[in-house]
């Protein structure tokens, strides 16, 4: 994960020349305060709103898609509330999640926010391969003293969806805000003194709570990439992951390693009937079907649509905006956060009970299916990944 080094608090401003990578995480210490797995904007929506509404200083929020509706809408009247009141907030926002540009809807929700104070800037991606990669982070740093981070987008649509955050104490964010910090100002935005006094050099560095902090930085670093492969390749008892997308040769063929040494691999993913579901991502996803489930893992497809990006190694668990993409791998800004607290592993295990149980487990005679023969045929002939 990248950080920024200390700076003379006299100047608030910290130059992009400055900016270093963390060494290595330390060892991990054990847990004085588990992370809490909020499920479905119904758990996430008030917690981040009481949050939000309970800032003193400072509201640092990186969201790759935020849109005027639901619980966009009611988030967006908080920061500007707390903006009017002398809170400083900081927003970054992709363009292409938020519909940030000419004639598109999330033009005026930015000069609404702009309007009440907030500092915001845009992620300039609506043409990624002209302008950039996609930066698909969902991250809030509150007062350096309390975050949350997943994969839960804000807007009506979204709100429907089975999706997952988790919280984070002090320790997380900090280490979640620097990591905003550096994305900030990597595209122009400057350091306060606020954010320099409680994210970058606070007085006193917060107590490891057992929780890392993963960033991907495309061209840079992908830390949550290299976890991901490390924790399927060591693996002794279980992996199981819940994602949306499915779009990765070199994860598929990791999955299917582990099935084959014994692991028991289980995939919770959307399907051609989920609600909601994205089409075409589908028929790409259910294109890995047969080479998985021919190695032994167990594939199960969700009747409502899930944006949950979330792994299961043994007894560590992984929550954040990574899917199993080639663009998540290394073209996309990610953030995750990965523990082995007892009581959020238990949380994960019992969300994917709860999913496996409710979903469709796809069958062998479901792969002879022409359409399904059809799906594989084509994707294996050509080699797509995305």
């Amino acid at each position: 994960m990248e950080v920024l080094p200390s700076t003379p608090a006299s100047s608030g401003v910290l130059s992009r020349r400055r900016l270093t990578e963390l060494a290595p995480e330390p060892a991990w210490t054990t847990p004085e305060a588990s992370p809490e797995l909020l499920l479905n904007s119904s758990a996430a929506l008030p917690r981040l709103l009481d949050a939000v509404r309970g800032a003193k200083q400072v509201v640092n929020i990186s969201m790759y898609g935020w849109l005027d509706s639901g619980s966009g809408a009611e988030l967006a009247r908080a920061v500007e509330q707390k903006a009017r009141e002398g809170v400083e907030v900081n927003i970054m926002l992709d363009g292409r999640g938020s519909m940030v540009g000419p004639f598109l809807r999330g033009t005026k929700l930015v000069a609404s926010m702009r309007a009440a104070g907030i500092n915001v800037i845009v992620n300039d991606s609506l043409i990624p391969i002209v302008d950039g990669p996609v930066d698909h982070c969902k991250l809030y740093s509150i007062d350096g003293r309390v975050g949350f981070l997943g994969g839960m987008n804000l807007s009506k649509t979204y709100d429907t969806w089975n999706d997952a955050m988790v919280t984070l104490d002090r320790d997380g964010a900090v280490n979640a805000g620097r990591d905003f910090l550096a994305r900030w100002v990597s595209r122009g935005g400057t350091v306060s003194a606020i954010n320099e006094r409680l994210i970058v050099h606070p007085t006193q560095e917060p107590a490891r709570d057992g929780t890392r902090i993963l960033a991907n930085h495309p061209g840079a670093s992908a830390p949550i990439t290299d976890a991901y492969y490390a924790a399927i390749a060591t693996a002794k008892h279980r992996i199981w992951v819940e994602t949306p997308f499915l779009g990765s040769q070199g994860l598929v063929d990791a999955l299917k390693a582990a099935a084959l040494r014994g692991v028991d691999v289980r995939l919770v993913t959307n399907g051609l009937k989920t609600n909601d579901a994205v089409p075409g991502a589908n028929l790409l996803a259910a294109g890995f079907y047969a080479e998985l489930m021919r190695a032994g893992v167990k594939v199960y497809q969700q009747a409502q649509m899930t944006h949950s990006k979330i792994m299961l190694a043994d007894d560590v668990a992984t929550v954040g905006s990574f899917n199993l993409t080639t663009r998540s791998e290394g073209k996309h800004f990610e953030i995750a956060a990965q523990s082995s607290a007892a009581s959020l592993v238990a949380s994960v295990g019992s969300m994917f009970d709860a999913h496996m149980g409710a979903g469709y487990l796809v069958t062998p005679e479901d792969l002879a299916r022409p359409s399904q023969r059809f799906l594989t045929l084509l994707r294996t002939a050509l080699k797509i990944q995305y």
